[in-house]
């Protein structure tokens, strides 16, 4: 059964239900909070998720592609065997360090290793 909202202006209070493969387009859901919530294999795409707060959430294999994340904070995580491809990281630090002086060390010790 599909139920369809639409051009609504209206607060949800949805509990305890199960509406796996709803779709939501051209949506509005700035200030929602979401607990307990599976949403594996969730898709969000064409999104404003600024300021967009994640805790205590598995998000093993997933994908962010083509994501501004200038000034945000990864704190406590596991990241490892985590891939970081082809991204600015100008201003980046980790644990402290800067993530370009990391770089530089590794390219000035492969360099003086590859003339050996």
């Amino acid at each position: 059964m599909t139920k369809e909202i639409h051009d609504a202006r209206e607060n949800l209070d949805v509990r305890r239900s199960n509406i796996s493969g709803s779709k939501f387009d051209d949506v509005n859901l700035s200030n929602s909070h979401l607990n307990n919530v599976n949403a594996s294999v969730c898709k969000i795409s064409n999104a404003n998720i600024s300021r967009f707060q994640v805790d205590d959430a598995t998000m093993a294999n997933s994908l962010l592609n083509n994501v501004n994340l200038s000034g945000s904070k990864i704190a406590n995580a596991n990241l490892s065997a985590v891939a970081i491809e082809n991204c600015l990281y100008a201003g980046m630090i980790i644990d402290g360090v800067k993530v370009a002086d990391l770089f530089a060390a590794y390219n000035s010790m492969k360099k003086d290793s590859d003339s050996k």
